[in-house]
């Protein structure tokens, strides 16, 4: 039986912040955590000061990627009093109250179905750009079945997004922390699949909705939507994908699903994104890299 949570803190992931858009996110997440750690991936002191004696800032010295940046919040967090953790983009835009409500119905949920292992819960995505709920999967291998977010209802989904992701430390102890290898991209994939393999379940709460940008923007195509990177990022999307393609801990097409997503990803920025050359140039680096297996921030993140 999984535990109730009480004491919730929330640790953001910042690099190069818009301090205007950060304050938001804290005044909004303020009210219900008990505190909320500003993990700074960028240069140091490039935080906003006064933030209150609710906010610490935990500085990395310089860009150790997304995954180390929650790993070392997330660890200060429950070190210092907290059974449960979220984590947030510097950019996402949660609704107040969005935290206890994903609190309470998870206590809910853990006594409802006390026959399962419960190892986090997020919130249903609205992306920002397109004002459109993001389609969620229930846990697949080769077949896929697609989650359509309504309100009053929580489902069983095959992965997270990071931001708004809540873990109690049982299963955060139990799963093991974020996969640091990576740097960015995936990490949040990765980590549910491991979670998923240790026998967790995982809940998408369709009550709680973020609104929240992946990529630069969003660009509508034939009724479907895909997200546009920066060039630099298919080096990870891409290389990211062939790792976990070369894990033989997750299923073979849990694994494949994620390759393909990854290459079809690739291939609507380079049809409808601009710079096709230096992204090909990235695509390049990241397939020799993800073959070669290197980890780490080879990619290199520009200042």
């Amino acid at each position: 039986m999984s535990q109730k949570i009480h004491v919730v803190s929330a640790v953001i992931v910042c690099f190069h912040p818009n301090h205007e858009t950060l304050h938001r996110l804290i005044l909004a997440l303020a009210p219900d955590v008990h505190q909320i750690l500003l993990v700074n991936n960028g240069q140091v002191d490039e935080l906003p000061s006064d933030l209150g004696a609710q906010v610490q800032c935990i500085e990395l010295g310089g860009n150790l990627g997304v995954a180390e940046a929650l790993n070392r919040g997330f660890a200060q967090a429950y070190a210092e009093g907290a059974d449960g953790v979220i984590g947030f983009d510097q950019d996402s835009e949660p609704p107040v109250g969005l935290v206890s409500q994903m609190r309470d119905h998870w206590n809910g949920e853990v006594h409802r179905q006390s026959h399962l292992k419960f190892g986090a819960i997020g919130p249903a995505t609205c992306d920002r750009d397109g004002a459109h709920l993001l389609t969620s999967f229930a846990p697949y291998n080769w077949m896929r079945q697609r989650i359509r977010p309504t309100s009053g209802k929580r489902w069983h989904v095959d992965h997270l997004i990071t931001s708004g992701c809540l873990i109690p430390r049982e299963a955060w102890e139990k799963t093991g922390p974020m996969n640091a290898d990576l740097f960015i991209d995936w990490v949040d994939v990765e980590w549910c699949g491991r979670a998923r393999a240790a026998g967790y379940t995982l809940l998408m709460d369709g009550d709680a909705v973020l609104i929240h940008r992946i990529g630069h923007r969003s660009q509508a195509f034939l009724g479907r939507h895909f997200h546009v990177h920066s060039p630099f990022r298919h080096y990870f999307v891409l290389r990211n994908a062939l790792l976990l393609w070369s894990d033989k801990r997750f299923p073979t097409g849990w694994r494949a699903h994620h390759l393909l997503y990854a290459l079809r990803v690739i291939l609507a920025n380079l049809i409808f994104a601009p710079g096709r050359l230096q992204r090909l140039i990235w695509v390049a680096r990241g397939w020799r890299d993800g073959w070669a297996k290197r980890t780490g921030g080879q990619g290199h993140i520009p200042d």
